[in-house]
């Protein structure tokens, strides 16, 4: 298992590197890679490794599901990347869902930013996509 697990975040790895230079089908491999090396060892990378495929093929008609399970297992720290991917997505999701997830999201990054380290809030705060989310850019069903 730790090794699957080890392979699956070399894939996540692998497919931001790929996202950074314009390389969707080699982020997208690495995508299904890391599912691939996480199926039934880690539902939680298996929860991920979704979020990473849907934020690379730009489709998030899967996130529901992921959703669901993030909240069954209580994993927090993965709602706030799935709100974004799921915003920046959000083609054929119900409103009503995505301003849940949005929700979320920001509850989640509230979160976390209160287990961090106080030097290191001020980074939090800025990094873009949460910044997004907490200003509610771009959040379809947010009213």
């Amino acid at each position: 298992a730790g090794a699957g697990r080890t392979r699956t975040r070399w894939q996540w790895v692998g497919a931001e590197c790929a996202l950074l230079v314009g390389d969707l089908p080699g982020a997208a491999q690495h995508g299904r890679q890391a599912l691939a090396a996480c199926e039934g060892l880690s539902v939680r990378h298996e929860a991920k490794s979704r979020i990473v495929l849907a934020a690379v093929r730009g489709t998030a008609e899967d996130l529901p599901a992921v959703s669901a399970v993030l909240a069954s297992r209580g994993w927090v720290t993965l709602e706030w990347p799935l709100a974004r991917v799921a915003a920046d997505h959000p083609v054929g999701l119900p409103a009503a869902w995505l301003a849940e997830a949005g929700a979320r999201g920001r509850a989640a990054t509230d979160l976390i930013e209160g287990r961090l380290p106080a030097g290191l809030r001020k980074a939090w705060r800025g990094h873009p996509g949460v910044r997004r989310l907490r200003e509610g850019g771009a959040l379809p069903g947010d009213g």
